[in-house]
């Protein structure tokens, strides 16, 4: 069990750290690009496309990183203002919603890209890329968000919450 988890940390650490990447190379071919159009007049044509599919790739990837350190929105107003018996049932209460929610997402989703996949479609736009690229970090992103929430659900950490 304990390696089962260091392999579940080493994952979820190992996907945001890929999100913090793509960041980083968001950032620098944007000013690539904005470099590329003022001084030599021609624009690199596939930046604005990239970067609205990192954004997906960023966004699911480091989804379950950010659950792990509490980095989601929560209604703090709330949670200070109840006995900690009705905060430790709705943290609970909350986390099993989340897990069920990113479970229907990662089931549907991984279909969707199953399906996407078997189709070949692409998406044409500056480049062609066929579809199910850029949907893949949907499933796997709301994934390993369903096993953090379990985890959240039967940890000794929830208690103290």
């Amino acid at each position: 069990m304990v390696n089962m988890s260091r392999l579940l940390n080493c994952i979820i650490s190992k996907m945001a750290m890929v999100s913090g990447f793509l960041i980083l190379f968001i950032m620098f071919s944007i000013c690539t690009e904005v470099a590329m159009r003022q001084i030599l007049n021609k624009p690199l044509m596939w930046t604005v496309e990239i970067s609205e599919y990192l954004q997906v790739y960023i966004t699911f990837l480091g989804a379950a990183w950010v659950l792990r350190k509490d980095g989601h929105v929560r209604l703090d107003v709330l949670l200070n203002n109840i006995g900690s018996d009705k905060r430790k049932i709705l943290y609970c209460l909350s986390s099993v919603i989340g897990a069920l929610t990113v479970l229907l997402i990662s089931f549907f989703s991984g279909w969707t890209v199953y399906e996407q996949f078997n189709l070949k479609t692409p998406v044409i736009k500056a480049l062609e890329i066929q579809k199910w690229i850029i949907l893949m970090p949907l499933p796997i992103g709301s994934f390993f968000m369903f096993i953090e929430f379990v985890v959240k659900i039967f940890s000794a950490d929830s208690e103290n919450k």
